[in-house]
């Protein structure tokens, strides 16, 4: 049984063909600029695994809410229908939220997938059986996994699109001395684009994502500076979400924005945020937050959830 998997972003497609209880294989990335639309991503995958290929069942991670069978990305606009995607297969084909994907990838993945950034005291540890992925790439959102005696259970989100917390515009103001009306939702600061304009509304400079780790890791001190804010405002979002939830199995980061913030050396600032002083420390204090590092990984949930 042969089923066919894509985690689709805003930016990239990632194809892999895999069995049910296996991992993926026959991996692939591409660009989506080179492709007007999902199909056209999806035909060039296809035609590389060869004319013989027939699968069994297609699962689709999308990053944008699904309803009914549709999808849309939020950051692209490109359009899904699983009856049209399945009568192209030739196989059913299932829709699903690439942050619910993660949540479902969660079980299975090993210990060398993630990477410790908060590990809480032993004494206040107090696994739950709930855990809960934010994903910060070119676009935002979270999913609730929580593990019940019979099955998994993920639950879907479209958290990018909530206002910003007001403990993170507080993050902002003290800074910035304003809130930019530009970061009028969580997605719209912890985004990609977030990311740039953060650095501009600190320095003036119009400057990507990719860009500013690269100056920081070049000794670019005003990069550090927009890298640290960002980090500290991702710490007291991490704090406001851990106490909605309380994943206390793990509140797992993902994402391209996420991971870069985190490896280019601003996970203590995030975590002074994270822990920072509240009513309630212990709550927060005992939620463990990883950082996901496996970029396969929402391939793996597509393959538990088909």
């Amino acid at each position: 049984m042969t089923i066919l998997v894509a985690d689709v972003g805003g930016t990239n497609c990632r194809f892999a063909l895999g069995d049910k209880g296996g991992g993926p294989r026959a991996l692939m990335r591409l660009a989506n600029d080179g492709h007007d639309r999902f199909e056209s991503a999806l035909g060039a995958y296809l035609a590389a695994q060869g004319d013989d290929l027939a699968v069994s069942a297609a699962c689709f991670a999308v990053a944008g809410p699904v309803s009914h069978g549709r999808a849309e990305l939020t950051n692209r606009g490109w359009q899904f229908d699983a009856a049209a995607l399945s009568a192209r297969l030739g196989a059913p084909v299932t829709l699903i939220n690439d942050l619910a994907a993660l949540g479902h990838a969660l079980p299975g993945l090993g210990p060398s997938a993630s990477r410790a950034v908060w590990t809480p005291p032993p004494a206040i540890a107090n696994p739950n059986g709930q855990r809960l992925v934010l994903g910060l790439g070119t676009g935002v959102n979270a999913s609730l996994v929580a593990t019940g005696r019979a099955a998994l259970v993920v639950l879907e989100a479209e958290a990018g699109h909530q206002s910003l917390p007001s403990s993170v515009v507080q993050v902002l103001v003290d800074r910035l001395g304003t809130l930019p009306p530009a970061f009028f939702s969580t997605e719209e600061l912890f985004a990609g684009r977030g990311l740039a304009r953060l650095h501009g509304a600190l320095h003036g400079t119009a400057l990507e994502g990719a860009a500013i780790i690269a100056a920081h890791h070049a000794g670019d001190a005003r990069a550090a500076a927009t890298l640290e804010l960002f980090a500290r405002a991702m710490g007291a979002w991490a704090q406001d979400v851990a106490l909605q939830y309380l994943p206390r199995d793990g509140l797992f980061l993902a994402g391209s924005v996420a991971r870069g913030v985190i490896e280019a050396g601003f996970g203590a600032a995030f975590v002074e945020a994270f822990t920072g002083p509240h009513r309630f420390p212990d709550l927060v204090q005992s939620v463990p937050v990883q950082l996901l590092t496996d970029d396969m990984a929402a391939l793996a949930g597509c393959l538990a959830a088909a």
